[in-house]
């Protein structure tokens, strides 16, 4: 197995992507250096925390200022390409707060699906991770997904009713890491899980998702 907390440790900070700014058992909330670098919905973030690296799943993505102001912000009648380039200064007033749910991490040379034991720190350090460390994720063993049931209990009410949309974006995105071959492998995997675990509604949706994804092919 590669050793993913000597690569991530030995990264320089202008790679990181932001820092975590609340922590929780089941997730964490971290707030992006620029809005340049807004990881898209729902992409896989990991979190170099300590002797561990965690990855979530993002749920949630917000741009709000720095710094409290009691008004919405001003118009400007701009293009974003306009507004770039005639108020240089203005976008550092604001960051991306993202909220990322708690899927797996990496602890020695084990690779785990699932809420780790310790919870990273304020201010611990989150990347874009690349293609080969997501795949070892799931990839370890035998394929599958088992955090699923852990990200469909993260939502809150409103967003669980929705959950199929989060599904076929997220199967889009795997899509876009593993072949036809071993996404096949993974979902079946993930099937057995949610069916041996009485997850039998997430069954039936991952089910639902797929068909309209597969539809339009």
């Amino acid at each position: 197995m590669t050793d993913w907390l000597e690569i991530f440790k030995s990264k320089e900070i202008e790679n990181a992507i932001g820092e975590i700014v609340e922590s929780y058992h089941n997730k964490f909330i971290f707030q992006t250096y620029h809005l340049e670098k807004i990881p898209e919905y729902p992409s896989f973030v990991l979190v170099l925390a300590g002797s561990e690296l965690i990855m979530g799943v993002v749920i949630s993505l917000s741009i709000k200022p720095i710094v409290p102001i009691s008004d919405i912000p001003k118009p400007f009648k701009r293009k974003r390409e306009d507004f770039a380039k005639e108020y240089r200064d203005i976008m550092d007033k604001y960051r991306a707060v993202c909220e990322a749910v708690t899927v797996g991490y990496i602890r020695g040379n084990e690779i785990y699906q699932g809420r780790p034991e310790k919870i990273p720190l304020i201010h611990d350090l989150v990347f874009l991770p690349e293609k080969e460390i997501i795949r070892e994720i799931h990839l370890n063993k035998e394929p599958s997904l088992k955090y699923l049931p852990l990200i469909y209990n993260a939502m809150p009410n409103e967003e669980r009713s929705l959950f199929g949309y989060f599904l076929e974006s997220f199967f889009k995105r795997l899509k876009e890491i593993f072949s036809k071959e071993e996404l096949i492998d993974i979902l079946n995997g993930m099937q057995k899980d949610l069916l041996e675990n009485q997850f039998d509604h997430l069954a039936e949706q991952v089910n639902i998702s797929l068909g309209r994804l597969l539809k339009y092919e």
